[in-house]
């Protein structure tokens, strides 16, 4: 009886004999250097094409080496579109790789068209990219990354970086950390664990730990337990938060109703039917007609002392959590210590 693969009827995937060496060899990932700007990144060695992490440009990957795909490829690519956005009742699409007529036709027109739009030159093509900088979490080392990648690598601690967008639509309690943007929507909650992200907006509940690397906009009634770190803070009409921990941010607007401790950096704004309570440490503060301030004004001399005095309050707030977390010393210990080395016993 013969059997191929690790049970009966299996066959194993078809693997170059290439890839089959690597295997053997246990070298499973590949330097390859991109073919338009040079730069070299980490691939699979099973990977046959990818695309750049610098430039955003695909490109192949053979025996692992970087080529750049085939010409015959992307002119097929853009006969199809021609012939998709041709004039109804002209000419069907030619076989093949033919080339289009000098005489016009369509396909010359389309042809044209896309060359003049820059669409067939890898430069203009490169100029267009939209990118966005990314923080490692790890490393807190920045990148730049195409605004439509999903996730990469950071290439000075290798650690994996989600770039997804997520919608909380039900109740969860599943550690969040993504350089995306997170959506709580109504009658969904975040409950227990941290929350790392890029803008931030609440429409349900939410509690825990949360440091958001852009904005945070609050829509709904909601009770911060942990620390609560922004860029920028908004809080929406209608909307009532309670922070029980420290908030830092660079700016915050205040439409509707908080309530907490706040070190802001820049300036807060409180707008017509905004109410603050708490204390409030700040660079600067607007209060509109119509605005509460019911709570502690400090005002710094500038970013720097506030700052200071953000990470003052971090270290007084970690060392308070230290102290709450030691244990507490045995009673009957302390009895059996008793009395203390050189002290005298009553007469």
């Amino acid at each position: 009886m013969i059997r191929t693969g690790s049970a009966a009827g299996h066959r194993e995937p078809y693997r170059s004999r290439y890839q089959l060496n690597l295997r053997r060899r246990g070298q499973n990932r590949v330097e390859v250097a991109c073919p338009h700007c040079l730069r070299s990144q980490g691939e699979s060695a099973s990977a046959v094409s990818t695309f750049c992490r610098h430039c955003g440009q695909h490109f192949d990957i053979a025996k692992g080496k970087a080529v750049k795909p085939a010409a015959s490829r992307d002119r097929r690519i853009l006969t199809r579109l021609a012939y998709h956005a041709r004039p109804a009742g002209e000419t069907a699409l030619p076989a093949g790789d033919a080339e289009p007529s000098s005489s016009g036709g369509w396909l010359a027109r389309a042809s044209r068209t896309l060359a003049r739009g820059g669409l067939t030159d890898a430069s203009s093509a490169n100029s267009k990219l939209q990118t966005r900088t990314i923080t490692c979490f790890d490393c807190a080392e920045s990148q730049e990354v195409s605004s439509n990648a999903t996730s990469t690598i950071c290439p000075s601690c290798s650690a994996y970086i989600s770039l997804r967008n997520v919608e909380i639509k039900n109740e969860t309690r599943q550690k969040i950390r993504t350089c995306g943007d997170v959506i709580i929507h109504k009658k969904a909650a975040h409950h227990g664990s941290s929350l790392e992200c890029r803008n931030l907006k609440v429409l349900g509940a939410l509690s825990g730990n949360v440091e958001c690397s852009g904005d945070a906009v609050f829509q709904s009634e909601c009770r911060i337990l942990g620390v609560f770190t922004c860029n920028r803070l908004i809080i929406r009409r209608r909307a009532q938060v309670a922070f029980l921990q420290p908030v830092y941010a660079q700016e915050l607007e205040i439409y509707g109703k908080v309530t907490g401790d706040f070190y802001c950096s820049g300036v807060v704004t409180i707008h017509r039917g905004g109410t603050v309570h708490g204390d409030v440490l700040a660079k600067s503060l607007v209060t509109n007609p119509g605005g509460v301030l019911d709570a502690g004004l400090r005002i710094c001399s500038g970013e720097a002392q506030a700052r200071e005095e953000a990470r003052e309050a971090r270290r007084a707030l970690a060392l308070a959590e230290e102290e709450a977390q030691a244990p507490s010393p045995d009673p009957v210990e302390l009895i059996q210590d008793w009395p203390p080395e050189g002290a005298r016993s009553p007469a």
